[in-house]
């Protein structure tokens, strides 16, 4: 049983190959590289450095008294970062003469100590994912890597942790899902999600790995600032059976990373911060112009985008514009989405009204009629609407309606006796809505 317990925890464990006693080493004639790799280190619920991107020597175990397996001249190890994770940690005070009082191993690559706890309830993971060489193991899943055996590259994120469950090693690697881009002041619904760390050796990669995950219940969720490793825990409240647990997103718009967290003993979580952008909560998207005359071009208002507290935002930097059927008569619309820190999408409507069309004559005819005439305008018409009245501001008028763009001319009955003023107006019919362009300059006759 303690052969079966030993063989798992190879696979997740930390393996480092110490010379014991010795002083830094230096190897000046052997070429090196190096690589730019995030460090995350957790223990006891909290970090015990800041979280961010640090540059690795493929020599800088070795400079410390450590050997690692991978090739200096060819790649970065993941004992390389250890060891820089522990400078992190302890600045002066890790040096080569001192380094077994913070971390031990054995001969068969056990830690005994690190961070200066003496536990052999460690481990690591690249990217996220177990790190192993992608051959399938004879214990089932695959043949993890350790410390002194698994290459590091540029952009590569490694988490080293002591299982809160020091015993039975039954911490979850933690998840959460929501959006990546949130709305500042918003409230919204995540879910948290968990996969056991121990059986990390059965998955080939880090999207497998996430793809096992299940709903964390009974967990909270904390915001990591990773200059410094704070973690903030997020209120009192707990996910449900399906992970799910709401929150409130800051106020302040930028960059932030938030974890599941949990200080329930009998629910051991390793935190995994995942970064999201808080956009500003904008106020909204106004056009220069909401009418336009049919012309056979593409018309494009102008927009005005403004943040909650009145800012105008910049196109093309905060926000991009899209117009929709914008050339023909009828219903265009103009879509505003914010870009970078903003995350909104608005869309506008404005018409495109058929052009105009030009009264040319209007004559009595006796008998209380008249005679209207006027330029055919077939462009974006479906035919046109006149309307007289006894005043010249319009006022009181009657309508009348010609259905053909074709006809030129109407005769009208029973105008009434009088001074009449007349106008005319092209009107067209989309998916049952007329649209109708500005009245024509008036004329005016007198009837009898």
């Amino acid at each position: 049983m303690k052969k079966r317990i030993l063989a798992l925890i190879t696979s997740v464990t930390v393996a480092v190959t110490m010379l014991a006693g010795s002083t830094a080493v230096t190897f000046a004639d052997e070429q090196k590289v190096d690589a730019d790799v995030t460090v995350r280190t957790q223990m006891a619920n909290a970090y015990v450095h800041d979280l961010k991107s640090v540059n690795v020597s493929s020599d800088l175990a070795e400079s410390y008294g450590f050997k690692d397996n991978v090739p200096q001249a060819e790649n970065v190890s993941a004992l390389d970062v250890m060891v820089k994770s522990h400078i992190m940690s302890f600045g002066n005070d890790f040096r080569a003469e001192t380094a077994d009082e913070y971390l031990k191993v054995d001969g068969k690559g056990y830690i005994s100590k690190l961070y200066g706890h003496e536990t052999y309830a460690s481990g690591f993971l690249v990217n996220q994912g177990f790190p192993n060489d992608g051959s399938e193991s004879s214990y089932g899943g695959y043949n993890g890597t350790t410390v002194s055996t698994q290459k590091v590259v540029n952009g590569d994120v490694v988490d080293f942790f002591v299982y809160n469950d020091e015993s039975k090693y039954s911490d979850k690697y933690s998840y959460v899902d929501m959006a990546q881009k949130v709305t500042a002041g918003s409230r919204i619904n995540v879910t948290l999600k968990g996969v056991s760390v121990m059986n990390g050796y059965r998955y080939k990669d880090p999207a497998s790995m996430k793809a096992a995950a299940e709903a964390l219940k009974d967990v909270k969720i904390a915001y990591v600032d990773i200059s410094n490793g704070a973690v903030n825990v997020i209120g009192d409240t707990v996910s449900d059976e399906k992970g799910n647990i709401t929150f409130t997103t800051p106020e302040k718009t930028g960059t932030y990373y938030i974890t599941p967290y949990s200080d329930n003993d009998n629910i051991p979580v390793l935190m995994n911060p995942q970064k999201i952008t808080v956009t500003s909560s904008f106020g909204k998207a106004t056009l220069g112009t909401k009418s336009y005359t049919y012309s056979g071009k593409a018309k494009k208002p102008s927009v005005v985008v403004k943040d909650k507290e009145g800012h105008a935002l910049i196109k093309g930097n905060d926000y991009t514009v899209s117009y929709k059927n914008n050339t023909k008569v009828g219903t265009a619309t103009v879509t505003v989405k914010g870009t970078g820190i903003y995350n909104f999408s608005q869309t506008l409507k404005f018409k495109i009204n058929p052009p105009k069309a030009k009264l040319v004559k209007v004559k009595a005819l006796g008998g209380k009629k008249i005679k209207v005439s006027w330029k055919k305008q077939k462009k974006q018409t479906t035919g046109y609407q006149i309307r007289y009245s006894a005043h010249k501001s319009m006022s009181k008028s009657k309508y009348v309606t010609v259905k053909k763009n074709s006809t030129t001319w109407k005769r009208i009955w029973k105008v009434g006796k009088g001074k009449k003023y007349v106008q005319i107006r092209t009107y067209k019919t989309v998916n049952g809505t007329k649209y109708y362009s500005s009245w024509s300059a008036s004329k005016s006759v007198k009837v009898r």
